[in-house]
């Protein structure tokens, strides 16, 4: 769990502490990354890390987090507003720091996707609504299969060397979910 506020200084911190995690990567695999090193590479003291972060998983959290919060603020003031560009956009923003998607996805910490795009559910339900106006217990399947397969999209993409493109991508959500609706 990590602990951010609008304290300007916070907010820098935590924008250190995860730059600094993105340069360790260069060198260490994320198991071998200690809250220590962490603190050393991005000069940050430990208690300033645990006053914002209790792990280093928490760091990868947040670069999430902040990725699907910064594409949602970005639609929300654009003319792009669909499920399609949603996806599109986030994929963009995840791939933008391969180091720490890279970290995510060898530590088996798909998870944490997952949960970034669950954090912004309110803002998917308004884009999807008009799909499936009134009926909330269906919304919130169609919610949580979509982020399951954009979650399970960026680890095929990952297991399988990086090559496609976000639409490449989105192309395949597109097919696979046609496909598992004629198997079932």
């Amino acid at each position: 769990m990590y602990r951010i506020s609008n304290d300007t200084r916070i907010l820098a911190s935590a924008a250190k502490i995860t730059t600094g995690l993105d340069a360790c990567l260069e060198n260490h695999s994320i198991s071998e990354i200690s809250i220590s090193l962490l603190c050393k590479q991005s000069d940050t003291g430990r208690t300033t890390f645990y006053r914002i972060f209790d792990t280093v998983s928490d760091v990868l959290q947040y670069y999430c987090d902040n990725a699907i919060k910064s594409t949602c603020e970005k639609l929300a003031l654009s003319d792009k507003k669909t499920l399609r560009d949603s996806a599109l956009n986030s994929f963009g923003a995840l791939m933008k720091h391969p180091r720490i998607l890279d970290a995510i996805m060898m530590s088996g910490r798909a998870d944490i996707i997952f949960n970034s795009y669950l954090d912004y559910e309110t803002d998917l339900k308004k884009r999807a609504s008009t799909i499936v106006p009134e009926d909330q217990v269906q919304l919130d399947y169609l919610i949580h299969m979509a982020n399951a397969m954009l979650t399970a999209a960026l680890q095929v993409w990952h297991y399988h060397g990086k090559k496609d493109s976000c639409e490449d991508i989105y192309r395949h959500i597109k097919n696979e979910a046609k496909l598992i609706t004629e198997i079932l």
